[in-house]
C-alpha cells in the first residue's frame, strides 16, 4: 500500500484522563483532533473519538478554540463509552458528516462485576446507529483498511498474532451482545489511524489499542511496507504484569520511534517505564496538549 503523504500536521488532545495545564478538563476517556495539510495543500480536519463526558468535551473544544467547521471525518476507535459519548453532539453540529466505525461499535457492551451486577459500557442509551443516522451522520463501516480523508487511513480490524491479550478485568468480565447472543467481548472493533507525514514517517494514532500496540504497529508495517516511527494514544498497559510490560517495551524497540506519546489507558506506571525506555522519543500527553509536528520534522 502506497500512502499519499501529508505535508503538515497539528495534533490536539481534546480529552484525556490527565491534565497538565490550567483550563482544560480531564476525564477518563480519549479524544484527539488532527489538523493537517494534504498533498494538494488543502487543510483537512479529522476527529478521532469523542471522549467520555459531553460537558468536558464541549468545554475543551471551546477553550482550545477548535472550531469543527469543515470537519472532514470522524473516526471511532471502538465502541466503548469513554471514546464515543459526545458523538451525537458532533453529528448534530455537522449534518452529513461521515463516521468511520467498525460494525461492532454499535453492539451492546456490558461489564459484569463479581456480584453479577451488570454495567453498560456502550454509548449512552439512544445514542447508537439509528440516533446518529437520524441526526444526519453517514456511517461508513470499516472492517478493512479504509482511507477516511486525503492521506489518512484507518486500519479496520487488526490481526492478533503477538503475545498480547485483551486486558484482564480481575473478577469482572466483559461481554458483547450481537444478534441477541451474549459472548466474551474481544473488542473486534478496535482500530487505529495511520498516515505518512512527509519528512517524518509513518504515524499511528491509537484509541486504546485493545488489539495490542505491537499487533497494531506490525499490521501498519505490513500494510505500508514501512516501520511506524510515531505512536500516540492509549495502549491499555495499565495493570499489566511486569513481564508483559517488559515484552511490550522490547517489542517497541523494533521500531526506531521518533515520537511516543502514550496516554489514557496506558496507566501511570507503564507511562513512566516507557519514558525511561524511550527518553528521546517520549512526550507527555494530556488534555489540552497541542503538538505542531513541524518542529520534529526539522530535527
Amino acid at each position: 500500500m502506497k500512502l499519499q503523504k501529508i505535508r503538515k500536521l497539528k495534533l490536539v488532545t481534546l480529552l484525556d484522563n490527565m491534565v497538565y495545564i490550567s483550563g482544560p478538563l480531564g476525564h477518563w476517556g480519549y479524544s484527539t483532533f488532527l489538523i493537517y495539510v494534504d498533498a494538494n495543500n488543502m487543510t483537512k480536519r479529522v476527529l478521532m473519538d469523542t471522549g467520555s463526558d459531553v460537558e468536558a468535551f464541549i468545554r475543551n473544544t471551546k477553550l482550545l478554540k477548535i472550531g469543527f467547521y469543515n470537519l472532514d471525518a470522524v473516526v471511532l476507535s471502538h465502541g466503548h463509552l469513554d471514546h464515543t459519548t459526545a458523538t451525537i453532539n458532533v453529528v448534530e453540529a455537522h449534518p452529513g458528516i461521515k463516521i468511520y466505525a467498525h460494525p461492532s461499535v454499535f453492539s451492546k457492551r456490558i461489564s459484569i462485576d463479581e456480584k453479577g451486577e451488570r454495567h453498560t459500557f456502550s454509548p449512552p442509551k439512544g445514542w447508537g446507529l439509528k440516533a446518529w443516522e437520524d441526526a444526519g451522520a453517514k456511517i461508513v463501516f470499516t472492517k478493512e483498511p479504509t482511507e477516511v480523508a486525503s492521506g489518512i487511513w484507518v486500519t479496520g480490524e487488526v490481526p492478533r498474532k503477538s503475545f498480547e491479550t485483551i486486558a484482564e478485568m480481575g473478577r469482572w468480565r466483559r461481554v458483547i451482545e450481537e444478534d441477541g447472543i451474549e459472548k466474551e467481548d474481544l473488542i473486534p472493533d478496535d482500530q487505529s489511524i495511520f498516515f505518512d507525514l512527509e519528512g517524518f514517517g509513518i504515524v499511528v494514532l491509537t484509541g486504546c489499542a485493545h488489539s495490542g500496540v505491537l499487533n497494531t504497529l506490525a499490521y501498519v508495517e505490513e500494510l505500508t511496507g514501512e516501520k511506524p516511527v510515531a505512536v500516540i494514544g492509549g495502549t491499555h498497559l495499565s495493570g499489566r504484569k511486569p513481564e508483559y510490560l517488559t515484552k511490550t517495551i522490547e517489542g517497541l524497540k523494533h521500531y526506531n520511534l521518533k515520537y511516543l506519546s502514550p496516554c489514557h489507558c496506558t496507566g501511570f506506571h507503564a507511562i513512566s517505564k516507557l519514558a525511561e525506555a524511550f527518553p528521546k522519543a517520549f512526550q507527555l500527553n494530556h488534555s489540552g496538549k497541542i503538538t505542531d509536528f513541524t518542529e520534529f520534522i526539522k530535527k
